[in-house]
């Protein structure tokens, strides 16, 4: 016969014994304060209910109840409680700061601040509260107020280390290295610490480029298993930013496997390591499915008739600013027919402004700053616009904001140029492609639709064509004489194998050389020490530092050949090789990520420089250098393209564009 479960009462035996009413709820209080230092926040709950229920006076009780819930990531009385537990103790200081810290977590961030001041006006001294009203500061981008609070809080808690690291991002935005380092050495120095802190802090020296210091934080990490999977990650990524590529195909390996781990957050690293569609759609849809399953779609619409009146758009980024994507797509936001189409700019982050985000200022209708919004703030402000079409610059990249597209702003959402691949969610309806970088057979790997375009979906600013022929290699410091080939590609891009290829092609060409983006000193290091280590002389490499577009594209013209990158190809980079009248060959990938320099080339017409092999690669690399001829018919192929004007056409592009999107509405 079965026996049964006791159920947990921790009332039972108060009801053995006469207790008064006082003194029965100090034993439920002492009780649950023990169950919470065991974690065990059910059994703590449901003391703290019965006691809530009881209509307990004390504010302790409520306050905690409150904590217990957001443990249990139960919400929605925490605002209710922590007010209850301020009403019958008005000078309850760590419930205004709890309370701040609750709306906070909202990005309310108004009413976080308003009672963070509460809480200090109760307790200036109180560490919690000068950390948390600094970060708020700090979110609404009121630098100089976030610095103040979060100096009070190591006063008053020298060993504070998420305020010393916090103050070390910040004092980066202010310019005030030495400070920065002061605050990290802080963290690195600390014993017993938490190691999320010291992961985070190594990403401050990537920030920094300061690569030693951090590879060596993440290396310790992995060495000691702690946070293995996050530190192994950022230890490989980090390596391969300065191209040290000892243990790499150890390390490529691991990559994958980590990469498919539980316990990673990480949507993009794979992308550097390999080019398959099918596992970057598991990764992602894996990604979406743990990231939005508690968001709840509550957007409703009513198809609206589209005669006479104007479709409204929305392009949403956070980097309206000199970064590839705008760069790319600034032009097309211009070109929009105002007679038929409204276009709205919401920009995300704008900690950084310059001509670019004046060109979208100057193209858009409306541009909206919606940088310091909570993600709620956002959502209403861009519903309440009434847009037919949203468009997501973004993806999963640096500062993007995919809550705002989960909870849903439009009718129809779309992922265009800002992410090379599926976000594997239900909330982004269509991704703006061609058919060379989503074949009509890897449509099974895309949660999204495909609108497709005839042409390639990489647009661009046609003004930057470049078209003079004259020798200006010296003003550039390059060789005068000689084949110049070139890689801009960021270094995470470039891997051993293709290195490998690149110096049997210098070794094979007698007077060339290649141009790469010297993007950190440690990089050039290491590249030169491989290049040495396959018998190529230093001088044959050569590194260009940055420069604005139109002079970059200048410099760029005096090369001879772009030499694409294996696994995830040139994209906003190809696109300027080829504005510059500077051919590309590439290699066909398996992926988006893999195929954006091939969709540009077949867009212009030059499918013979699309190889699809790394062994014809190389061949067709040795064999242009050295025939004069066979590089001409190909040189002279692109500048007639490019001055045809049929060919990346930015108002030709916009009108294509416009039609499709006019199509989704029909």
């Amino acid at each position: 016969m079965k026996k049964n479960k006791k159920k947990f009462n921790p009332f039972a035996d108060l009801k053995k014994e006469k207790l008064s009413v006082e003194n029965s709820e100090k034993v439920l209080e002492s009780t649950a304060l023990k169950f919470i230092r065991n974690s065990d926040w059910i059994s703590a709950e449901k003391i703290y209910r019965k006691l809530v229920q009881n209509n307990s006076n004390n504010y302790i009780v409520y306050a905690n109840l409150a904590a217990v819930l957001q443990k249990r990531n139960i919400e929605s009385e925490v605002e209710e409680l922590l007010k209850r537990a301020i009403y019958l103790n008005p000078d309850f200081g760590d419930a205004y700061s709890n309370l701040g810290c609750f709306y906070h977590s909202k990005k309310r961030f108004s009413d976080a601040i308003r009672f963070y001041d509460k809480a200090l006006k109760i307790l200036p001294n109180h560490p919690q509260a000068n950390f948390s009203i600094g970060n708020a500061y700090r979110d609404i981008g009121k630098i100089d107020m976030a610095l103040i609070h979060l100096n009070k809080a190591i006063l008053y808690k020298n060993d504070y280390f998420d305020a010393h690291l916090n103050l070390s991002k910040l004092l980066i935005k202010k310019g005030k290295i030495i400070e920065s380092l002061s605050h990290l050495k802080k963290i690195v120095e600390a014993k017993n610490i938490n190691p999320n802190l010291v992961l985070n802090a190594g990403k401050v020296y990537l920030e920094l480029e300061l690569f030693d210091d951090a590879v060596s934080l993440f290396s310790d990490l992995v060495k000691n298993n702690i946070n293995k999977v996050k530190a192994k990650i950022e230890l490989i990524s980090a390596k391969k930013q300065i191209c040290c590529w000892d243990n790499y195909e150890i390390e490529c390996r691991e990559i994958k496997q980590f990469c498919k781990s539980q316990e990673n957050s990480d949507n993009n690293t794979f992308m550097y390591f390999e080019d398959n569609q099918e596992i970057q759609f598991q990764l992602a849809k894996s990604y979406a499915n743990k990231r939005f399953k508690n968001i709840k779609d509550d957007f409703k619409f009513y198809k609206k008739s589209l005669n006479k009146r104007k479709i409204k758009i929305g392009y949403i980024s956070s980097d309206f600013r000199d970064h590839p994507v705008t760069k790319l797509v600034f032009r097309i936001i211009q070109l929009h027919d105002s007679d038929k189409f409204e276009v709205n700019a919401y920009s995300l982050f704008d900690e950084i402004e310059d001509e670019y985000t004046n060109y979208v200022k100057e193209g858009a209708n409306n541009f909206v700053n919606l940088s310091y919004k909570s993600d709620d703030e956002i959502v209403d402000i861009i519903r309440a616009d009434e847009l037919d079409i949203a468009i997501d610059l973004m993806g999963y990249s640096k500062n993007s904001r995919p809550n705002i597209f989960a909870k849903r702003i439009a009718p129809v959402q779309i992922s265009y140029l800002g992410f090379p691949g599926t976000t594997g969610s239900k909330f982004i309806d269509y991704i703006i492609a061609d058919e060379i970088l989503i074949p009509k057979k890897d449509q099974k790997f895309f949660s999204e639709k495909v609108i497709y375009l005839n042409q390639s979906a990489l647009c661009c600013d046609d003004r930057l064509i470049f078209l003079e022929k004259e020798n200006a290699r010296e003003k550039y410091n390059l060789p005068k004489n000689g084949f110049i080939f070139a890689c801009f590609n960021n270094n995470l891009k470039i891997c051993p194998k293709i290195f490998k290829i690149w110096m049997q092609i210098l070794e094979a060409v007698d007077n060339s050389f290649l141009v790469l983006y010297a993007s950190n000193e440690n990089s050039k290091k290491n590249l030169i020490k491989e290049a040495e280590s396959q018998n190529i002389a230093k001088e044959r490499l050569l590194f260009a530092e940055y420069l604005p577009i139109n002079e970059h594209i200048k410099r760029h013209s005096q090369c001879d050949l772009f030499l694409d990158t294996l696994n995830f190809s040139a994209g906003a980079t190809a696109v300027f090789s080829l504005l510059s009248g500077t051919p590309i060959l590439t290699c066909n990938g398996n992926a988006f990520y893999s195929r954006m320099s091939a969709s540009l080339l077949s867009g212009i017409d030059l499918d013979e420089l699309i190889m699809d092999s790394p062994e014809s690669y190389k061949k067709r690399a040795i064999d242009l250098a050295k025939n004069k001829s066979k590089y001409k018919l190909i040189k002279d192929k692109l500048m007639h393209n490019l001055s045809s004007k049929k060919y990346f056409n930015s108002e030709i592009f916009t009108r294509e564009l416009e039609d499709k999107l006019k199509n989704l509405l029909i």
